[in-house]
């Protein structure tokens, strides 16, 4: 099992990974084509790498982002392309839709770690 999804959109197919990198390859001969970072796109710096698709061809990933408040989850839409678009792909419109903090954050962690230093013994005996 590989932490990657597939999807099929025409002319080539589309590998997500668990990183901003999105690999596009030709299903003719399954040469690596493209590679799209996208974080050239939205801010983002990790991400899912399982997709949501709607029936009209939105996707929907799930990424983690960090700003000034610090770290959020990030919902980022990538609407479908197809449907009467100017834009070249769905990265040039990718955005943002939502963002939640994520909870390491808003809670006070504390880490309290306790060293304890074996005890050595030693015997004398004579030689």
């Amino acid at each position: 099992h590989d932490i990657s999804r597939t999807l099929f959109r025409e002319p080539n197919i589309r590998k997500w990974v668990e990183t901003p990198v999105m690999y596009e390859v030709d299903p003719n001969n399954i040469d690596t084509v493209g590679r799209v970072n996208m974080r050239e796109y939205v801010n983002i710096i990790h991400n899912s790498s399982h997709p949501h698709v709607e029936e009209d061809g939105t996707v929907y990933l799930l990424g983690l982002s960090v700003d000034v408040t610090g770290p959020k989850y990030s919902i980022v839409k990538f609407p479908n392309t197809r449907q009467g678009t100017t834009k070249p792909d769905v990265f040039s419109e990718a955005q943002i839709v939502a963002k939640v903090r994520t909870r390491w954050l808003s809670t006070r962690a504390t880490c309290t770690v306790s060293v304890s230093r074996p005890t050595i013994t030693s015997s004398s005996s004579s030689l």
